[in-house]
């Protein structure tokens, strides 16, 4: 069947038929996005006018970290850091920076693992310039409110003053300054 009709759709297009030139249909424009053209990733290469990466700028001497109070008790010492200890931060086994003693069954503070105490005048505030400057090193400080000291620590240095005293805590008013001397 698909012979005959072919057959027959050929004769009849051959015999009598007049051809003309086809009427042009309507145009189609097809509109495509821009291809996306796949650039491959670049490393940035070193800076000419540096040698190293760029690493923040380091504090200078005498820049507050951190200014905060905190109460401590017997038994417990913490780290003097930019920021008030944690509760999971007090120890009982004398991690951190300074610790508690009670000779004589007066409460003391000491310093611990390395640090060193510098004493201040009594009633002074602890300020960067006092602390630097100070000599005077001692290796506990007393409990009474309005004492001050200093702690030498590795890359800071802290400033306390007890602000006052309660029968079961003290309360310890800190500064932290960076100090790479």
């Amino acid at each position: 069947m698909l012979a005959s009709a072919l057959a027959t759709f050929g004769v009849g297009a051959v015999v009598g038929h007049n051809v003309a030139s086809p009427e042009p249909g309507p145009t189609i424009t097809v509109t495509a996005p821009p291809a996306k053209v796949a650039t491959p990733p670049t490393t940035p290469g070193p800076d000419p006018t540096t040698s190293s990466p760029e690493s923040p700028p380091a504090s200078t001497n005498g820049t507050v970290l951190g200014s905060y109070s905190v109460n401590l008790g017997f038994g417990h010492s913490i780290p003097l850091g930019p920021t008030k200890p944690t509760q999971s931060q007090f120890s009982t086994t004398g991690l951190g920076d300074l610790g508690t003693a009670a000779p004589a069954d007066h409460l003391v503070f000491v310093p611990i693992n390395g640090d060193k105490m510098l004493s201040l005048p009594a009633g002074s505030t602890p300020n960067y310039e006092a602390c630097a400057s100070n000599t005077v090193f001692a290796n506990q400080a007393d409990s009474a409110p309005g004492t001050s000291f200093c702690l030498i620590e590795n890359g800071r240095m802290a400033g306390v003053t007890i602000s006052s005293a309660q029968p079961a805590y003290v309360v310890l008013n800190v500064t932290v300054w960076a100090n790479t001397a």
